[in-house]
């Protein structure tokens, strides 16, 4: 599903940015784990922030403890976007019919050394099915448009995930630096390169409920865990030596560069049209599972409003080479049954109690 380049949120929220152009310019040669640009670029976002709020009412300005919060998100965010423009600006956008299955592939005896990013940051888009997060401070059902990637260290992977709230008119109208509840990020450490992503996830959990109060962490974590094993799991894909990607634009590219592009009858004449879109802000897209769309099993149930029962996918370390020394993953597509048999399960049900205000 083609779409425009605003619909992934990592590309909205740069552009809501009045700071992002200027600060991307300045920095986009810069090591972002230098010590001191990182006060630089902390002190610089706390300005833009203040000013931006200082062109509100004075009633409507955020409390100080809670306007350091939003400064935190808002400084992570930038480090991470940052690099992900040093690294290329790459987003995947993966299928509904793909994130289907991925959701029903086990993924937790997957090693640390089998999982090969494609790059050190890269955006996975999952625009095509919601994938719910949590619910926002005034109870809003918050889904996940995607999750930044980030591998900045070895044996560790970041998670960011960038969400949006159903209705359009409240989420774009917003102030940029007043809702951090639609970022949040999580970390998966690996202690060996044969740590397996169970492992990886019994780890964060024990961190994560001795870090914060447990039945609040206890009531999201089921949500949450299962919102990574997915995200794990595209990462899984991109291993594979079979994955099916296309790359194209996203339909706001303005027209007459892409004419320009298909004019071009040398490549060097198109290699300059592709830098021209570049530097006007777009960057092709990788379309992943494109051709699961067309399963008619899945089709067929899909619109008939029954969900298939699956027999679950899993991967499978398989050797080849000569004398069998070499390893390279195989993904066991999960497979639908029992179709006949009425209206299967349909997965689980997520209950996420909402807050009390009101204490």
């Amino acid at each position: 599903m083609k779409g425009q380049s605003t619909d992934y949120e990592i590309n909205y929220l740069s552009k809501t940015r009045p700071y992002i152009n200027r600060y991307i310019q300045k920095y986009k040669n810069v090591n972002i784990f230098d010590k001191n640009f990182g006060r630089e670029v902390w002190d610089g976002i706390w300005d833009e922030m203040v000013k931006a709020q200082n062109y509100l009412p004075f009633e409507k300005h955020q409390p100080q403890e809670h306007f350091q919060l939003l400064h935190r998100y808002e400084y992570l965010f930038f480090l991470r976007y940052l690099f992900w423009v040093q690294k290329g600006r790459n987003i995947f956008q993966y299928s509904d019919a793909l994130i289907e299955m991925l959701e029903n592939t086990d993924v937790e005896q997957i090693e640390f050394e089998q999982i090969k990013l494609p790059y050190k940051s890269f955006y996975i888009s999952l625009v095509e099915k919601d994938i719910f997060l949590y619910p926002d401070e005034e109870g809003r059902d918050v889904f996940a448009n995607g999750a930044l990637i980030t591998q900045a260290k070895d044996k560790e992977i970041d998670v960011f995930f960038l969400g949006r709230i159903k209705d359009e008119a409240a989420y774009k109208n917003r102030k940029w630096f007043f809702h951090p509840e639609y970022k949040v990020g999580y970390t998966l450490e690996f202690d060996a390169d044969k740590t397996t992503i169970k492992d990886a996830l019994t780890n964060f959990q024990n961190k994560l409920q001795s870090n914060y109060d447990k039945s609040g962490v206890d009531q999201r974590m089921e949500v949450l865990l299962s919102n990574i094993r997915l995200v794990v799991n595209c990462i899984c894909y991109l291993s594979l030596e079979n994955k099916d990607i296309i790359k194209d634009y996203p339909t706001d590219v303005p027209t007459h560069l892409i004419e320009r592009l298909k004019r071009g009858t040398t490549r060097h004449k198109k290699e300059k049209a592709e830098t021209e879109i570049s530097q006007a802000g777009f960057t092709k897209i990788n379309f992943c599972g494109q051709k699961y769309k067309n399963n008619p099993d899945l089709n067929s149930l899909n619109i008939s409003g029954i969900k298939p029962h699956w027999r679950r996918g899993h991967y499978r370390n398989q050797v080849h080479g000569e004398g069998n020394l070499l390893r390279k993953m195989i993904w066991i597509e999960p497979t639908i049954v029992n179709k006949s048999l009425g209206d299967p399960e349909k997965g689980h049900i997520y209950n996420v109690e909402k807050e009390n205000k009101n204490g």
